[in-house]
């Protein structure tokens, strides 16, 4: 039976920890005994439910509510640590709405560090912290009780302080106890340290509390009734920071509770000025402020994921929201399918008898077209032109198409012109290639390698095919090269997304031509 009665006992205090937690309350963070003399100070912090962004912050008020050392609570009579008096919030409108995630500092102003130490009496500086000296005519305090014989709190007789004494930590053992004023009989929350009954205390420590500060440090949770959570450390300038968090877990959880104490009024989107994305091609997206969900209102036309990477799937108009808190923003993307920029030239080889050559376009999936003939000529947009180069001397001219469409969209490709002289005979016919940049590795059947469209008089090859990181994922010297999409055609399948290759192509005489380019690996389903 009394086995269950604990269990039972731990089983309540449990949940009223965990209903404290849900809504405001005030805990202890940080107590010292101080380096030397009664450099003594208290460190509170409003807990609750974390802040939401552009919401704000749930509050406590504090007006009443107590702060006393041992008043019999962890052990009555002499020898307890019980100084008569106490401290308590002056019931002043300043009180009345405390943020959550703000820290309270209490110190004896009588004897204190300085270097550690800066007065903060403003609830309007952004910095969601209060240092307050003993003496502030924002707290109360008096003498006459609790006492050794008598538990109980005034009503009446409540002043400034002028004295640290009802607060006076004595260093074989005390403990700092918070009260709601509704509830003077139970704290809502107690740290016991030394000599005294600290089985009574939400946090206890054993051994002298002389020189020593205890601190919450988050180490395992962010439980504040955890004593594993807490440190017991030697005062010194290192180990004590009274009004700071008190180490980077400590900071996390209280940037946790407000935002950082800069409550965000509204989400962005970085970007914000995308109009248009190909299909296939990804885009990065931020947003501020941090922790909020993306979504797509239209995920067969772009998806989105956690990150906010968005990728285009096929064309149409979605919509990219950010959701944090009660915080939105989102921005309109047209998807549009990528062009392929084709062409072929009649002739490719000529003379200096006849050097127009006419142009027939083969580009798919597009609407505007960029010529440039290599001769240094303008460059034109016709979709079919005709172009007569240099007639006065033989050479060769890489003629280049851009392809875009009604997205903006673009490709490239290239073919070469050779230009002879009448008395010489025709130059072994050049090399001519059609290279794709995408292909889908699903298996349907449909375009599920990559390789030349169609090729000719192309007598070696070196072709290396890299990731974005510079890994090699295929290469090859065969003219047929076939990549199925996998590491090396048999190693691991290579994710979705752009990749480069580089490759150096020879005629029979042993002319080089080196391309590069990107190639789309897209799975589909």
């Amino acid at each position: 039976m009394a086995q269950f009665k604990v269990f039972c006992t731990a089983i309540l205090i449990s949940l009223s920890n965990l209903l404290m937690a849900q809504a405001p309350t005030l805990v202890i963070n940080e107590v010292s005994n101080g380096m030397s003399g009664n450099r003594e100070y208290i460190e509170l912090l409003v807990v609750g439910p974390p802040s939401q962004p552009c919401s704000p912050p749930e509050t406590l008020d504090l007006r009443k509510w107590i702060i006393d050392d041992n008043n019999g609570f962890l052990g009555s009579g002499s020898g307890n640590g019980i100084a008569s008096g106490a401290f308590r919030f002056k019931d002043d409108p300043f009180w009345a709405n405390i943020p959550v995630g703000t820290l309270i500092l209490i110190y004896n102003h009588d004897d204190y560090e300085n270097s550690l130490i800066t007065n903060d009496l403003s609830m309007t500086d952004g910095n969601c912290s209060l240092v307050i000296p003993h003496n502030s005519n924002l707290l109360e305090s008096q003498s006459d009780t609790p006492t050794t014989s008598n538990s109980s709190y005034p009503s009446s007789g409540w002043s400034t302080p002028s004295s640290w004494n009802p607060l006076g930590l004595r260093n074989s053992g005390d403990g700092v106890l918070i009260f709601n004023p509704n509830n003077t009989n139970v704290p809502v929350f107690s740290l016991g340290y030394g000599d005294v009954n600290i089985n009574n205390a939400d946090v206890g420590f054993t051994g002298s509390g002389g020189g020593m500060v205890y601190a919450m440090e988050n180490i395992q949770t962010d439980d504040f009734y955890a004593a594993n959570n807490w440190s017991q450390k030697n005062a010194d300038l290192n180990t004590q920071t009274p009004g700071l968090p008190n180490n980077p877990s400590n900071a996390s959880y209280i940037t946790s509770l407000n935002n950082g104490c800069q409550p965000s009024s509204s989400a962005s989107i970085t970007p914000n000025n995308i109009s248009a994305l190909c299909v296939g091609e990804s885009l990065s997206l931020t947003a501020s402020p941090a922790g909020g969900v993306w979504t797509s209102n239209q995920p067969s036309v772009a998806t989105v994921d956690s990150n906010g990477m968005v990728t285009a799937l096929s064309q149409g108009t979605v919509v990219i929201e950010y959701v944090v808190g009660n915080c939105s923003a989102n921005i309109n993307i047209d998807g549009g399918a990528e062009p392929t920029a084709s062409f072929y030239a009649d002739p490719t080889v000529t003379d200096l008898s006849n050097t127009m050559i006419d142009f027939d376009n083969q580009s798919s999936n597009a609407t505007d077209y960029i010529w440039d003939f290599g001769d240094g000529t303008a460059p034109q947009t016709t979709e079919n032109p005709s172009h007569t180069f240099p007639n006065d001397e033989p050479g060769s001219y890489t003629v280049t198409l851009i392809a875009f469409n009604d997205y903006n969209c673009s490709d490239t490709t290239h073919t070469t012109i050779y230009i002879e002289s009448i008395e010489e005979e025709l130059p072994i016919e050049p090399m001519t290639y059609l290279i794709p940049n995408v292909f889908t590795p699903n298996g349907d059947g449909n375009n599920d390698f990559f390789t030349f469209v169609h090729h000719k008089n192309i007598e070696e090859i070196d072709l290396v095919i890299v990731n974005r990181w510079g890994n090699v994922v295929y290469e090859s010297n065969d003219v047929n090269f076939s990549w199925n999409g996998k590491v090396m055609n048999n190693g691991e399948e290579c994710s979705e997304g752009v990749y480069f290759y580089l490759v150096k192509l020879k005629n029979v005489a042993f002319e080089e031509v080196v391309e590069n380019g990107h190639i789309q690996l897209i799975k589909g389903k």
